[in-house]
This record gives C-alpha cells, structure tokens and sequence, in this order.
C-alpha cells in the first residue's frame, strides 16, 4: 500500500485511493466474475496462518518467566543493577500482556472467518450487479458490513486497534531491546558517566554470571519482540484485506 502505513491510516478516503491499482490490476487479470481460486490469489497476502498465532502465542508465553526473573533481580538488591531500569522494564513487559493476548484471540477469530469468506466471497460479489429490488440490496449489504466489523473490529469503515497490538507496542519493544544490548539493567557509576565510559568498558567490572543472566533476559525480549511485531504484521494484513475487499466491491459496482 503508498499511502497506508499505520493502523490508523484506514479511512473511506484512503481506501479510495489505495483501491486504484487494486481494480486497475484485477480488470486486466479479467477477475470478474470471481470464482473461489480467484479470490483466493486476490486475497492471498492477507492469509493468516497458524505460524502467525504461534509467534505471537510464544511471546504471550515468555511474558511471565521473564517477569519472574526480573522479580528475583528486584529483590536480589544486587547494587550490579539499576533498580529503576529493572522496574520499567517490568512495567513495560506488563503492559503487553493483555494486547498480545487480545491479539492472538483476534488471530485465531480471523483464520475461522477466513476461511468461510473464501468460500462465500465469490457469490457474494458476483451477486452484486445483478441486485434489482431493495430487500436483495439490503441483504448484500449487511452481509458485506458484517465482514468488514468483524475484521475492522469497528462498526465504521476504520481498524480498531484499541485493547491489541499497535505501533505504541512495536516501538516500546523494539527501544526496550535496543537498550539491553546497551547494558540496560546494569548500574553506572557516577565517574563511568563522567568519563562516557559505553557499554564495553563497564561490563568488565560486572561478573559474568550476571552478565549471563542479562543475556538470556534480552534473547528472551527478542523473542517477544518477535511475537509483537507479528501480531502487528497481522493486523495491517487486515487493513490490507479491507482495502482489496473494498475494491472487489467496486470492481463488481462497476459491472
């Protein structure tokens, strides 16, 4: 997509835009009529798959034996560490929670309603031109509308991503892992600061077991890290879905 680059970015006007290729691009593939194989191939970069779910089920998972680690850091009170990096460091793991489960259920939801769109969507819109009285319209209509909720997570044509993963979530993760290859959790001296001493020289003095714990916390970040930016790749894939949709539908229109 040119012109969508965030969750927020979907809107009836830049739809409109976006969809100019999209039925440019399926006019010369001679698309319509759609058949089942059709819509498959249109709607292929927007499959979700099990692999999805499963990356973002392993962070889920992480979230707590990375907490509890961190827990046993706080109240070890060893003076190697940062009190204050460990705590927001907890307080941001914390906070992912509840969206990367919102996430993986919304995930799972949209591997079923997939599969029955596949199979519908065809009919569906090949059914469009051919629509005379007001009852067919409106039946049409809200059978569309009740594919675009379900996916959008919204009653408008917009992408709710309030309660799951958005681009506050992959920013926070992705600073938060930057940080820990810069010794983040680890206290500096006052005379390290003055000297702008970087993470090389201070990791000397710091034993290697607590080293190694750092370590197996920021692998273990990475992985969450992973988790959330799939979750987030799966809900611009359905921004994405919206968008081609939205052009099938005109594309039909047009018939």
């Amino acid at each position: 997509m040119l012109y969508i680059h965030k969750l927020s970015d979907l809107n009836p006007k830049s739809a409109e835009i976006e969809s100019v290729p999209f039925v440019r691009g399926m006019n010369m593939s001679d698309s319509f009529p759609f058949t089942q194989k059709k819509v498959s191939e249109v709607f292929a970069e927007c499959i979700v798959s099990d692999d999805d779910t499963a990356l973002i089920e392993r962070a889920l998972n992480l979230l707590g034996p990375v907490l509890a680690k961190l827990g046993e850091f706080l109240a070890r009170n060893d003076p190697v560490h940062e009190p204050v990096d460990l705590k927001r460091t907890m307080e941001c793991l914390k906070s992912l929670a509840l969206p990367l489960a919102n996430n993986l259920q919304y995930g799972r939801e949209v591997i079923a309603l997939q599969q029955e769109f596949i199979g519908k969507a065809a009919g569906l819109l090949n059914a469009i031109p051919t629509l005379c009285t007001a009852e067919e319209k409106l039946r049409v209509n809200a059978e569309i509308s009740a594919y675009f909720e379900k996916v959008l997570r919204s009653k408008g044509f917009s992408f709710s991503h309030q309660g799951i993963i958005f681009e506050a979530h992959t920013g926070m993760v992705r600073d938060l892992a930057e940080s820990f290859r810069n010794g983040y959790l680890f206290h500096v001296t006052l005379e390290e600061e003055l000297k702008k001493a970087t993470f090389a020289d201070i990791k000397k003095r710091i034993p290697a077991e607590r080293l190694k714990e750092a370590e197996d916390i920021s692998a273990s970040i990475n992985l969450i890290g992973e988790g959330v930016d799939q979750a987030y790749r799966l809900n611009m894939r359905m921004v994405l879905w919206a968008v081609i949709f939205y052009s099938c539908i005109k594309l039909a229109t047009s018939r």
